[in-house]
């Protein structure tokens, strides 16, 4: 489903830019589209070289290639994205010690950009699914987003997702990483990631899910005098764990039955690693670090 992003773009450029994960869901949510409206659109579409694509060859179509790089060529990109200080050095090191996946690297809008896509492969060297990850230096530290994890059908419910994701936050951890962001975007994953300690990144996301929220409740069989005690406690919740745990008494689990519906809106994600005043850090340690 869609993702909005707002802190990368500069100038003349549109405030809102919405991206779709077609691994995922085939349309963009309501809530982007309705900030779409009116608008001139760029669409970026990233498909593996083997993919046909039917559009190519049309005037308004232009193919930019993605090509792994080479050990060298990953130094120099790390250090263009770390800089030169010698504090750096073992986060450069350890980007380009994990390059043994495709690695490929670009520069956006004047912001020092790693885009990392790979394979995932198994003992048995049998492939078990992709993923693809951007690191991108901001005034604010490194930050990885996750923009694609996908598991094949047959190899899914084994705990291959979950494994994967403990192991990067570690790993960020490690290599001084500032925050992790991500779409929460699967039936799962809009409840999953808010227990887990993410939260929401876009006050749009945030009053998405507070108005679906408000429907459950309207379309709710309670009673008038519940229906109002529960839109109050709505209307003062502000982290997205605080609606995924949502448990008055006597309708225990409400909000993760709200949040798995698959209807419930998909929000853009962020977890903060190393600023100890953030409150997505705070509900880190009361959960522990492995989330996942």
């Amino acid at each position: 489903s869609s993702r909005r992003r707002h802190t990368r773009l500069q100038g003349d450029w549109s405030s809102d830019v919405c991206s779709s994960d077609l691994a995922f869901e085939a349309g963009a949510d309501r809530a982007c589209l309705r900030r779409l409206a009116g608008r001139r659109l760029l669409v970026c579409v990233s498909y593996r070289p083997a993919f046909k694509c039917p559009w190519a060859g049309a005037p308004w179509f232009s193919e930019i290639r993605i090509e792994p790089l080479a050990d060298a060529e990953m130094t120099v990109l790390a250090n263009s994205i770390l800089g030169t200080d010698t504090s750096m050095s073992e986060t450069t090191s350890a980007l380009v010690a994990r390059s043994d996946v495709e690695v490929s690297g670009r520069i956006i809008r004047g912001e020092p950009t790693l885009l990392v896509v790979g394979d995932l492969v198994g003992a048995n060297h049998k492939t078990l699914g992709e993923f693809s990850r951007m690191l991108t230096m901001t005034d604010k530290g490194l930050i990885a987003d996750h923009i694609n994890l996908h598991i094949e059908e047959e190899y899914q419910q084994a705990g291959i997702g979950a494994a994967i994701y403990q192991q990067a936050e570690e790993a960020y951890r490690q290599m001084g990483v500032h925050a992790i962001t991500l779409l929460a975007n699967s039936e799962v994953g809009k409840y999953a990631w808010a227990k887990w300690g993410y939260d929401f990144e876009d006050e749009a996301d945030r009053k998405d899910v507070r108005d679906w929220f408000h429907e459950q409740i309207a379309a709710s069989k309670a009673s008038a005098s519940t229906k109002q005690a529960w839109r109050s406690a709505v209307d003062g919740m502000e982290h997205s764990w605080e609606f995924a745990l949502f448990s008055p008494p006597g309708h225990e689990g409400l909000g993760k039955r709200w949040m798995l519906h698959k209807d419930a809106p998909s929000w853009s994600a962020y977890k903060v690693l190393d600023d100890p005043a953030d409150p997505t850090y705070q509900m880190a340690q009361q959960i522990g670090r492995a989330h996942v």
